[in-house]
């Protein structure tokens, strides 16, 4: 999970590159929350990312949110749980006053 969470960061780091950098020249960002996490990832304690949740969860009815799948996975597996939304949430306030946005308290 490590590799593909390192992977994932890197593509969408370079989408965010090449958005900035080509004809358009797009006035977009990137703010890498990895480091924030630390060891609260799947395995971490506490966790902070959801590990598989081999049953449906709220809102996703009986064949939960991967149809097909025996045992149905939620779609809540592998995302972040409370406590990694407030990571990334953090990240953010955190880091766009960086790309020159106003910062703000309102969301803490």
């Amino acid at each position: 999970m490590g590799e593909i969470t390192l992977h994932l960061r890197d593509q969408l780091a370079a989408v965010v590159k090449d958005l900035r950098e080509g004809p358009a020249r797009l006035d977009v960002h990137f703010a890498d929350p990895i480091d924030r996490f630390g060891a609260r990832g799947v395995c971490g304690n506490p966790e902070a990312v959801n590990a598989g949740i081999p049953e449906p969860t709220r809102g996703e009815g009986e064949q939960g949110g991967f149809p097909g799948l025996n045992p149905p996975m939620s779609q809540q597996s592998f995302h972040p749980n409370e406590l990694g939304t407030t990571i990334l949430a953090d990240a953010l306030t955190t880091d766009l006053p960086l790309f020159g946005y106003p910062r703000t308290d309102r969301l803490r």
